[in-house]
């Protein structure tokens, strides 16, 4: 070995980058000696840097480099018993020798190739000298096959060896053994992956997860694996070549190709193996809407959900006659099942049939009419729908009629029974009938009160409509007959998360307040809870009562009432936004459960922690909710984003990329990533989330249909492609026809105002495009469905005019207007209809004088309100105040809190012109 001790300084003084490497090769290449010298030197210098690493670390005594050699070397040797010892002593070496035995077999002789390929194949099984018996044992099974085969598996799954049962089913040619053993892989892989990408083993991360690709619930997680650490291309590439005689690798690269966004082809493939449903998902995940829609139809039910999709598969594939024939079915199921109206009515709206809901909607003498037709502000078809022929008071015959037929049998009857007073006295507040509102209601008060009935869901429907005085009246009443808690209860109607505050709120105010009046606790109340449009002395009021609140729960010696009185404190401190009260709340609360605490209590402090300005104790707590639960991505996120606030913004940025990367195929924890990152305004990484989210969710998936909404307003508020808006806003649409629960019924008024605003978006791409007649016929046919919508102008008519189509504009222009001045004539002084008015005007530079008559009346009605500052400002802008748009402008951002829509008018005003939407 003296040619290798020569050369051996020379490897040590030189670094080994690629060009040294290449000149040392070259170097030995011109030494004399054997061919197996030359490939064994080649050999050394490739492979010297992982050798050196590998006897670092390993404690096992070391055999020298040239005992290796030596023994490679001799498996050569003419002799036979040479060349056995040779075998056997190489072996023996195990891991030390492999790397070297697994380069020198490329260009070695016949005999080391079969030698060394034989040895080399017991180190691939997990066959080394160091392997326990046990496991040898299990190995030798597993490679006899039959029912051993079947056992080993079992047994080494049992005994945790998946990383060994990973190498042994890369290798395995039998479909039914590898989806045996991605079974058992797959049951804990959920845990073991994310693990390891913490642990910054993305390798052994990906083997497990390719693993449990064999096995159907496993394929999309890896596929999603391969696109997030951009590996995607190459596994396409080299699964094709597998996929030719192989229905399992075919379906992967369907996977594969789907999580890439090649949805054409993938879906081709789901199809040629019979999948249909998947073939049809993938498409919906490309944007095909007709696919989404036909997700969701079941020929076998007819009901309204899978006659809405049906309906909307026909509309969009062009199929009218087919079209026409389901939206007759979904017109007899609304006159047949009248629970099911609202649904019928929305799958007829989604559907761009307006005018059929409303007829349908007539029909059937649903309650729903009188929102509809109150929304498009035709007041007397709204009336009439509740009875009322002439809509202006007194209803004194109405009220007569009303009180025969009033029920007062059980709860349920009295709802029922207080509808219509509560539509009427509703239709009198929209359109500055407020006294009479009050009339109606403080009539249906007698006739409870004569009945000896609960007033609570009168007082209810009094807060709802807007007649809170009234209502504090009543309630005030009511206390002295019923029980405080439900008159409370029933005062506030809080949602559900807070309503057990709101009751540890009450007990606390009359234990720590007892000589106080009703009315002055009531206030109290309110101060905490009633947070819109608040008045200084009502802010300064919820914080003595918050202070005084921590105070008393601290005091409390009862430890099960201080735990709850602690947690009202802390929720109550962070709803007003006090987050250092929040901070000592929530620690000393934390300090009460003891050990109670789980990691989502850590993770709720460090929320608190990160709002009061404290991204190191934030990181703490993270850090804490990271170790209960390590396969966990949020408190991972969370920990990067409070090294990104104290200053660490590489670091943060890294631990942000690994926990979106430890959600690989969890996709309810994606989705929860998803909500947090948009939360904490990581706008690009919340977009990867729901992207990744929507090309692998199934669209019947509830995390699909969240990402689906989270995706459409990102694109309404930060978007310029109307193209994606459009069909965002078209599938956030279709999706709300999904039968999840009956929440998820939107109504009819919102359903009319997505229809709308699709129309208006599909108008501007007409624009875009110069079709510039087809935008208009468009406005015309929106303007039928509700001429009275304001919003519908704002900016369509400045785009028609710069198309040089100001005639058309006009034209649309003066139909929203007359029936704008009409009802802004009949209620002068009504805020909302001199506000809309006003907006109209200013938006279209039209009668702008007219417009700053209504816009200063809006605002005197109600001074705080911001979106009627910004239309104030908006007609000074037009007429040439720059600032005193500016002036009215902060002020509106101010009061609406840094809306974006203000924030970027303030921005306009300061820096634009008048004629940029």
């Amino acid at each position: 070995m003296g040619e290798f001790t020569d050369i051996y300084p020379i490897i040590l003084k030189f670094p080994l980058n690629p060009i040294n490497r290449y000149n040392l090769k070259r170097m030995a290449l011109f030494k004399p000696g054997t061919s197996l010298f030359v490939t064994t030197t080649l050999f050394v210098l490739i492979t010297l840097i992982r050798v050196l690493s590998v006897e670092k670390s390993d404690n096992t005594p070391n055999p020298t480099t040239e005992e290796i050699f030596e023994t490679i070397k001799l498996i050569d040797s003419n002799d036979f018993k040479v060349r056995e010892s040779a075998t056997k002593k190489l072996w023996n070496l195990g891991r030390k020798a492999e790397p070297f035995l697994r380069d020198a077999i490329k260009d070695g002789g016949p005999e080391l190739r079969f030698r060394g390929s034989k040895i080399l194949e017991e180190f691939e099984l997990g066959l080394y000298p160091d392997t326990p018996k046990d496991i040898a044992e299990l190995i030798n099974d597993y490679r006899s096959g039959g029912r051993k085969k079947e056992l080993a598996i079992i047994k080494m799954a049992e005994l945790g060896k998946t990383e060994l049962l990973t190498k042994l089913v890369r290798r395995e040619k039998d479909p039914s053994i590898r989806k045996m053993v991605a079974q058992i892989v797959s049951r804990n892989i959920s845990e073991q992956v994310p693990i390891l990408i913490l642990e910054n083993k993305i390798d052994k991360a990906g083997q497990l997860l390719e693993v449990g690709a064999l096995e159907k619930n496993g394929m999309r997680k890896y596929a999603s694996f391969l696109v997030e650490t951009n590996q995607v291309d190459s596994a396409i590439n080299k699964k094709k070549i597998d996929a030719e005689n192989s229905e399992l690798d075919a379906e992967i690269l369907a996977w594969m190709l789907r999580a890439k966004g090649e949805y054409e082809e993938s879906s081709k493939i789901f199809d040629r193996l019979g999948d249909k449903t998947r073939a049809r998902n993938t498409l919906a995940a490309g944007g095909d809407l007709v696919s989404y829609a036909n997700s969701f139809v079941d020929p076998t039910r007819k009901t309204i959900d899978s006659l809405g999709f049906a309906a909307a598969a026909a509309r969009l594939s062009g199929n009218n006659q087919r079209f026409d024939e389901i939206k007759v079915q979904i017109e007899e199921y609304g006159l047949a099942m009248k629970d099911e109206l609202g649904r019928c009515i929305n799958a007829l709206i989604m559907n761009g049939e307006a005018n059929s809901a409303f007829d349908l909607t007539r029909k059937a003498k649903g309650k729903e009419l009188f929102d509809m037709e109150l929304w498009r502000y035709n007041f007397d078809a709204a009336f009439s729908s509740i009875g009322i022929q002439k809509e202006r008071g007194p209803y004194s015959m109405w009220l007569q009629e009303y009180e025969k037929t009033f029920k007062f049998g059980n709860e349920g009857e009295v709802q029922d029974s207080l509808f219509p007073a509560g539509q009427l006295a509703s239709a009198c507040f929209l359109t500055g009938q407020i006294g009479e509102a009050e009339r109606i209601m403080q009539k249906v008060k007698e006739l409870l009160d004569k009945q000896n009935v609960s007033i609570i869901q009168l007082i209810q429907w009094e807060r709802i409509i807007g007649l809170n005085q009234l209502a504090k009246k009543h309630a005030l009443e009511a206390i002295k007959k019923e029980s405080p808690e439900e008159v409370i209860e029933g005062y506030f109607q809080l949602r559900a998360e807070y309503s057990w505050l709101g009751r540890t709120c009450w007990k606390f105010i009359e234990t720590e307040y007892p000589d106080e009046s009703f009315e002055k606790k009531l206030a109290r109340m309110e101060s905490l809870f009633d947070l819109e449009n608040r008045k200084t002395n009502q802010v300064d009021l919820a914080n003595e009562c918050i202070e005084s609140f921590f105070s008393f729960s601290k005091d409390e010696q009862n430890i099960n009432k201080k735990k709850e009185l602690v947690r009202g404190a802390r929720d109550l401190a962070s709803l007003h936004e006090k987050w250092e009260l929040a901070v000592k709340a929530t620690k000393l609360w934390l300090e009460l459960i003891g050990n109670e605490t789980v990691g989502y209590h850590h993770i709720k402090y460090g929320d608190v922690l990160l709002k009061a300005g404290m991204p190191n104790e934030a990181y703490i707590q993270y850090d804490k909710a990271s170790e209960g639960k390590k396969s966990d991505p949020l408190p991972i996120y969370l920990k990067g984003v409070a090294m990104d606030k104290s200053g660490k913004v590489e670091e943060g940025k890294k631990l942000k990329k690994t926990a979106s990367l430890m959600s690989t195929g969890d996709l309810t924890k994606r989705h929860h990533l998803a909500v947090s990152m948009w939360q904490n305004n990581d706008d690009e990484l919340a977009r990867i989330q729901d992207a990744i989210i929507l090309r692998i969710a199934s669209p019947r998936e509830s995390v699909h249909s969240e990402a689906i909404r989270r995706q459409y307003i990102d694109r309404s508020i930060n978007s310029n492609n109307l193209e994606l808006l459009s069909q965002s806003l078209e599938l956030y649409m279709l999706s709300k026809m999904r039968p999840v629960n009956a929440n998820s019924v939107l109504s009819p008024r919102r359903s009319l105002s997505y229809l709308i605003n699709l129309g208006i978006t599909k108008a501007k791409i007409d624009i875009e495009n110069g079709k510039i007649k087809e935008a208009e016929k468009r406005l015309e046919d929106l303007q039928k469905i509700n001429p009275s919508d304001s919003s519908m102008l704002e900016d369509i008519y400045q785009l028609l005019v710069d198309a040089n189509n100001k005639e058309g504009a006009d034209k649309l222009f003066q139909t929203t207007y007359l029936t704008s001045k009409s009802t802004v004539d009949r209620f002068p002084n009504h805020g909302q209809h001199n506000n809309n008015h006003a907006w109209l005007l200013s938006r279209c530079a039209k009668k702008l004088d007219e417009a700053l008559i209504h816009a200063d009346r809006a605002v005197k009605i109600d001074p705080d309100n911001g979106a009627f500052l910004d239309t104030l400002a908006e007609v000074h802008f037009q007429l040439g105040n720059r600032s005193k748009a500016i002036e009215i402008s902060t002020k509106a951002v101010q009061i609406l809190e840094g809306d974006n829509q203000v924030k970027r008018q303030l921005e306009r005003f300061k820096n634009g012109k008048t004629t940029d939407r």
